[in-house]
């Protein structure tokens, strides 16, 4: 498959708790960090309901540490691929969304 560049958005996710039990948000972050640390793979729950593997490019930004994003909205940017049925993204970089501001 050709890699197609672009931007993904969505909350990063451990694999392992999210593909068991469905695992996510804030309430499951401390485990989520956790996890990432130890070794799990990472994924990005997209906004479209994908979920995404998240496969950091050797070298550069990609080379952060995942748990620091775990139950985080983030824009992931790198170039989208899909094989056997899996979808991942090769990750030049990624950024936090900040949260909206309140409503006046």
């Amino acid at each position: 498959p050709v890699p197609e560049p672009g931007v993904v958005r969505g909350e990063v996710v451990d694999m392992g708790c999210y593909l068991r039990q469905g695992a996510r948000g804030s309430a499951h972050q401390p485990c989520a960090v956790a996890c990432l640390k130890r070794g799990l793979p990472a994924g990005l729950l997209a906004e479209t309901g994908e979920l995404f593997l998240l496969i950091p490019e050797a070298g550069g930004e990609a080379q952060v540490d995942l748990s620091n994003y775990a139950a985080r909205l983030c824009d992931v940017h790198g170039d989208v691929v899909r094989r056997a049925g899996i979808r991942g993204i090769l990750v030049k970089a990624i950024a936090a969304v900040p949260p909206p501001a309140p409503a006046p």
